[in-house]
């Protein structure tokens, strides 16, 4: 009780009070402690056994600072001993109210500011990770606007499609030649274009590409904007790191 009335008054304290030690070991489990204050006097687990399991089975609670608190066992052997099981501290009853408010206030503040500096190292590395997102993203809008004005400049027409067989890009040279615009072209509605008698055989040979994960070669005729059919040779080539062709 007079402990609980001294540290009660230091700032940002949560005070957990048990009555043994294995009343102790069972908050360990759900909650993590800026200091431990230990008696040696124990009924069942004694204070130096009780800091041996906590040093031994509790990872998380292994640089928890222990103080031993004693009113007996002040000779060497027995604080040797304490220090052996872990302890950092001894306070011996009657003890002096400021001693131990200064000494737990020290762990406490210790407490506070390493788990500012552990989310300040979220918060960096959480940043870290958007930026190199977003520089990614920089790079592959960089990637994707060089790889258009290439398609664009070259005197054939070039689609990106999906395994599934909807297009997601036509270069403009598709769109100049067969009349038709973006809505009408992405998706599924490019095939409208492909003659009806090879639309079958091109997608038969399509799926094969994607089982056999191989390119293919065909003839196809795509009507073209004033409603005339031509051949055209197609090359389709897999892109086996995006399953797209």
């Amino acid at each position: 009780i007079a402990m609980q009335a001294v540290l009660r008054d230091i700032p940002n304290l949560n005070l957990v009070s048990v009555q043994s030690g294995a009343l102790a070991i069972e908050k360990l489990n759900l909650h993590n402690f800026a200091v431990i204050l230990l008696d040696v006097q124990m009924p069942i687990l004694n204070g130096f056994e009780t800091a041996q399991l906590i040093r031994k089975n509790y990872k998380s609670h292994l640089n928890t600072p222990i103080i031993f608190v004693t009113a007996i066992n002040t000779d060497d052997k027995y604080i040797y001993r304490g220090y052996e099981v872990g302890a950092v501290d001894y306070i011996f009853k009657p003890f002096e109210p400021y001693i131990l408010q200064a000494k737990v206030k020290v762990f406490v503040e210790l407490f506070l500011k390493n788990q500012q500096l552990e989310q300040q190292a979220l918060i960096i590395g959480e940043n870290e990770r958007r930026e190199k997102y977003f520089r990614l993203t920089e790079l592959e809008v960089e990637s994707l606007r060089q790889y258009r004005k290439l398609a664009d400049s070259i005197p054939h027409i070039v689609w990106k499609a999906k395994v599934e067989g909807t297009v997601d890009y036509f270069n403009q040279n598709w769109y100049s030649y067969t009349g038709r615009d973006e809505d009408d072209s992405v998706g599924s509605g490019w095939q409208t274009a492909i003659h009806k008698d090879d639309i079958g055989r091109f997608l038969l040979n399509w799926v094969r590409s994607m089982n056999n994960k191989k390119p293919f070669e065909t003839e196809i005729r795509i009507q073209r904007f004033d409603n005339q059919w031509r051949w055209h040779w197609v090359n389709a080539v897999p892109d086996l790191k995006d399953h797209d062709v």
